[in-house]
């Protein structure tokens, strides 16, 4: 049952495919999944939902097409470069707990006693380095997150447009991008339709790859 249904919904996003253009065939391929209540064929097409149910649409206009970089490459950069910054803030945190152990110690059992202590002299001066310590490590920490759920979107994108390839840090590539607007049930929508073109540099492989819906904005 479950290999039929993987060739159906194969079968059917080829079609849509072939018979439209890739381009209005990926958002047809998607409207038709959503409207049908078929997560698996939506989620072969598209890296976002649609934000409602779906009766009949119209694609109105497909914008011109543009190129960008494959940004896993860099975006894999900006994760690693956010642990460091985040290892090292904790070492330095680590320097001051051990360069004033006495006051540290102090310090928290104070607290621990009453969260609200007002502190005063040495222990107000350290109060002051460990909360900017704290609030310095929170917004590292952020930054880091931030930038690793960007490096997954990023791959779950390149992953579904190459049709489920493992995307490994030596693909390189760019990206096909074009912009639709769709008349859905009246309302129109911005489609960001995306393909990836990429290549694996160690072995020269280049992966078929197929338009997908990266993006969805309603319009005013």
């Amino acid at each position: 049952m479950f290999r039929y249904r993987a060739l159906m919904m194969g079968t059917m996003v080829f079609c849509f495919l072939s018979c439209s253009g890739q381009e209005q065939g990926a958002i047809d391929a998607f409207l038709t999944a959503v409207k049908d209540k078929d997560d698996a064929a939506r989620g072969a097409v598209s890296s976002v939902d649609f934000p409602g149910d779906v009766t009949s649409w119209k694609v109105e206009d497909m914008g011109t097409e543009s190129t960008e970089s494959f940004r896993l490459p860099e975006l894999r950069r900006e994760v690693q470069s956010a642990k460091r910054d985040c290892d090292t803030h904790l070492e330095k945190r680590g320097y001051l707990m051990r360069d004033n152990a006495l006051v540290y110690k102090e310090h928290k059992a104070q607290l621990e006693e009453n969260p609200e202590v007002q502190f005063k002299g040495e222990l107000a001066e350290f109060d002051e380095q460990w909360k900017k310590s704290l609030q310095e490590e929170q917004e590292l920490q952020a930054k880091m997150q931030e930038a690793n759920a960007e490096m997954q979107r990023e791959q779950n994108r390149a992953t579904i447009s190459i049709m489920g390839g493992s995307v490994t840090e030596t693909f390189e590539g760019e990206v096909l991008v074009r912009e639709a607007l769709v008349n859905v049930d009246g309302t129109p929508f911005r489609f960001t339709i995306c393909k990836y073109n990429l290549v694996d540099k160690t072995s020269s492989n280049q992966p078929r790859s197929r338009w997908i819906i990266t993006d969805i904005e309603k319009q005013s």
